[in-house]
């Protein structure tokens, strides 16, 4: 039996309860490894905002999306990163937000947002074409939100 923390346990109930226990950028579970990928693969907690001074940094289930250990290395405000000898675009916080907004809607509260990331709320986007190819190819059609279905 795994001795888990309360905050691993917390980050664990959101990944199952969701109803998408997999990677919410590219759809890889954490059993579906990468192509050269040699170290730990699992699913992370990971902030809608990249790096010190973009967001406050609240361990709250508004502010958290969960991506696999690739993606959450490719949340960056670089627009390229080289990894493991592949050139890949990166995440924003507008693919970050857009990524929120349809895999977990029952927590998107954009005052809370707006609120950690210092007044700035950006417009949502679609994360690059790898991302979303590698999500249809592994799960199908991405969700769509409420407005969407219309």
């Amino acid at each position: 039996m795994e001795d888990l923390s309360r905050e691993q346990v917390y980050y664990r109930e959101i990944y199952i309860l969701t109803g998408y226990p997999w990677c919410w950028s590219c759809g890889r579970d954490d059993q579906q490894w990468p192509k050269k990928w040699h170290g730990p693969f699992c699913m992370d907690r990971a902030h809608l905002g990249h790096g010190s001074g973009v967001m406050r940094r609240d361990e709250d289930r508004r502010a958290i999306n969960i991506l696999c250990r690739r993606c959450h290395i490719l949340h960056s405000p670089v627009e390229e990163i080289k990894l493991n000898g592949e050139l890949w675009p990166t995440l924003s916080l507008e693919n970050m937000i857009w990524i929120k907004m349809r895999y977990d809607p029952e927590w998107w509260d954009e005052e809370y947002i707006a609120s950690v990331l210092r007044g700035y709320m950006p417009e949502p986007e679609e994360p690059p074409e790898p991302f979303t190819e590698e999500y249809v190819r592994l799960r199908g059609r991405r969700p769509r939100l409420e407005q969407d279905r219309v």
